[in-house]
């Protein structure tokens, strides 16, 4: 179902992701977070395909007890 033409969109940090800031800390924010986007967007183009992890993450391994030799 199409929306009204004259329903106003919504505000994507404010009803979406729940960020409800001043305008001028929200821009405060995102200037901060640009940085970060970009060095997420770099990782994001590297072929790591044939690498494995250095660690595996294993929640069940503080719990494994060691067997007497």
């Amino acid at each position: 179902m199409a929306q009204p033409r004259n329903a106003a969109a919504p505000d994507v940090f404010r009803d979406i992701i729940g960020l409800d800031l001043p305008p001028e800390r929200l821009a405060e924010v995102l200037r901060l977070y640009a940085a970060i986007l970009g060095e997420i967007q770099k990782l994001r183009t590297l072929d790591l395909g044939e690498l494995h992890p250095a660690v595996i993450f294993d929640p069940a391994a503080g719990y494994e007890r060691e067997t007497p030799p």
